[in-house]
């Protein structure tokens, strides 16, 4: 087994720390999609009870610790009760350290309002990678589940780094494959489009069609990556056993990923975020907004 990613911190926590990210993307209203949202987070809760999930952040931004019930008030207050509104974010986290064994970011759009067309909501499950052969058994049959249930208009699993951004950029650019984009600003201007290739992608089938259809993906994809049609007629498609890190000297580790994002670009599906920037100058150097654009094509070359 390698080595994680982690850096820890002087102070006891991390600077940078190697994480597993189920990402759902859902092209639907906050107020219309939020009793399902409701209803995994409540079954992420059951599945991951405290101490691994515990902490819920109220409008103050402050942490409060809560049983399992109270967990599930919290979430039904702020969702679908006294608390709702139009756009809503809603953290949850197994504790109060800065980069937690789990965590539960959701964010909420009113995409039917004009200012957030372009917008998706977006929901996040985190798990510390160091931790995540523990409850592997429980967390991959949930990206099938959760992104039938909540019709998602893009999914993925995959190796994601958290912390100083930095850091995280210095290590993105020797591995290729792992995440270290920032959802809720990828999600503000996705539209109907896909936010990268990672080692597991639930494609609907809307997607699946602009791509050329299952018979071009089946041709152009090796027998190593394994293709999973589901009942909608969507699919998943997942590179690999095991995520990689994807050394950026070993590109016949990933050779279909990169195919499958150079298809993606060439049918202009693959998202390039500009509303927001969310990657930072080197001193001297490529501009933030460049470094950011560099990256997401980063399979592009």
């Amino acid at each position: 087994m390698r080595n994680f990613l982690d850096i820890p911190s002087q102070s006891g926590g991390y600077v940078i720390r190697e994480m597993v990210h189920f990402v759902f993307f859902i092209r639907q209203p906050n107020l219309l999609i939020a009793p399902k949202i409701v209803e995994v987070i409540e079954e992420l809760i059951d599945l991951f009870p405290p101490p691994q999930l515990t902490s819920f952040a109220g409008e103050s931004g402050d942490w409060f610790d809560y049983d399992v019930t109270g967990l599930k008030k919290q979430v039904r207050k702020g969702l679908i009760g006294k608390d709702k509104a139009i756009n809503n974010h809603t953290n949850l986290a197994g504790d109060q350290a800065n980069i937690p064994d789990f965590s539960i970011d959701y964010l909420g759009r009113a995409i039917d309002r004009p200012i957030f067309k372009n917008a998706s909501s977006s929901l996040v499950f985190a798990i510390g990678a160091s931790i995540f052969n523990n409850v592997k058994h429980i967390a991959i049959p949930l990206f099938r589940k959760i992104s039938f249930h909540l019709d998602c208009s893009f999914a993925y699993v995959d190796i994601a780094l958290e912390g100083d951004q930095l850091s995280r950029q210095n290590l993105a650019s020797r591995f290729l494959c792992i995440d270290i984009s920032s959802v809720t600003c990828t999600e503000r201007d996705m539209e109907d489009k896909i936010p990268g290739i990672f080692w597991k992608n639930f494609l609907p089938k809307t997607i699946v069609e602009l791509l050329g259809g299952l018979a071009i993906l089946k041709e152009g994809l090796s027998n190593k990556t394994k293709i999973e049609i589901i009942q909608n007629e969507g699919l998943i498609i997942t590179f690999g056993s095991e995520p990689i890190l994807g050394d950026i000297n070993h590109p016949e580790a990933y050779a279909d990923r990169i195919w499958l994002a150079k298809l993606a670009h060439q049918k202009e599906l693959l998202h390039i975020p500009q509303k927001v920037s969310y990657f930072m100058d080197y001193e001297g150097d490529t501009d933030g907004r460049e470094l950011q654009k560099q990256w997401h094509l980063r399979f592009i070359r």
